[in-house]
């Protein structure tokens, strides 16, 4: 039995910079203080939970089927954000570590423990909806400030130029 890691990223690298790098990092610090050695780490980078079924996430596909084999006993994983955006993925997933008894240890410290009752089950679903919800959120912003940027005629800035300029 193993102890492994999960890391998931949206966008591309130079988008959003940090994301792996702060997962990581965390769920290193987490590892250490639990005193538990990682095996293996599965990381989906620039891979959509919103957009992208759970079977087209290769990493993750890859991890289930681990748990499946029964090969692995604990999940490091940042938040509950990573492993699904989607209620009925999340679910899904949550399910499959339920039967497997996989013990996910989330390294972000305003995660509570995943816990396999009916009551915590509610929770997981609770907690999925609001996931899903934030990340649709988040396009709706992303796309209130790609309007703003139009209407006030600004343009995108060159990485070397700081600042942006008006057109």
């Amino acid at each position: 039995m193993q102890t492994v890691a999960y890391y998931r990223n949206s966008i591309s690298k130079e988008k959003q910079k940090l994301s792996i790098i702060m997962q990581r990092d965390h769920v290193h610090q987490l590892a250490q203080n639990k005193r538990l050695l990682i095996d293996e780490e599965y990381s989906d980078d620039e891979t959509s939970a919103r957009k992208t079924e759970t079977n087209e996430r290769k990493q993750m596909t890859k991890l289930l089927r681990e748990i499946e084999k029964k090969n692995v006993k604990t999940l490091l994983v940042y938040s509950r954000c990573r492993i699904a955006r989607n209620v009925q993925q999340y679910m899904e997933i949550y399910r499959t570590f339920k039967k497997y008894e996989i013990e996910v240890i989330f390294a972000a410290e305003y995660e509570f423990p995943m816990i396999y009752t009916s009551e915590g089950e509610f929770i997981e679903r609770i907690m999925a909806a609001f996931n899903q919800h934030e990340a649709e959120n988040l396009v709706k912003k992303l796309r209130d400030a790609k309007l703003t940027i139009a209407r006030k005629g600004y343009m995108r800035f060159h990485p070397l130029i700081s600042g942006m300029r008006q057109i």
